[in-house]
């Protein structure tokens, strides 16, 4: 299925994004997914960044025959955060572990062939 985002409304500090599921045989289905915008701050999510996490929220949930009604909720937040915590930190051991062996070869001013010091 592939969803469509049709509309947001903002009550108070609820994000109520509605889109439209069509499927294979272009049939349409309305589903809303609901998002706590205070939270947001706490888990350095940004509000141009909602929709799109919003539909891959829908992507992610079981909606055949379940409930078109979703939130967003906390739980999935701190998922989320994790999740960017892991991609950084997997970021910082690969950049870290390119800069071992610098300081050796030509570009350090030594001959391509010499040995590093023991």
């Amino acid at each position: 299925m592939e969803y469509l985002l049709d509309h947001y409304r903002q009550t108070a500090a609820l994000r109520v994004f509605t889109f439209d599921g069509v499927s294979a045989d272009s049939s349409r289905a309305r589903f809303t997914v609901s998002v706590d915008t205070a939270l947001l701050g706490r888990y350095t999510i940004s509000l141009q960044e909602l929709p799109l996490l919003c539909r891959r929220f829908l992507e992610g949930q079981a909606t055949a025959g379940g409930s078109h009604t979703l939130t967003f909720a906390e739980t999935d937040m701190a998922h989320l955060a994790a999740e960017r915590a892991d991609a950084l930190e997997i970021a910082r051991l690969r950049k870290s572990s390119r800069r071992v062996g610098r300081g050796f070869g030509p570009a350090a001013g030594l001959p391509a062939g010499a040995d590093r010091p023991n």
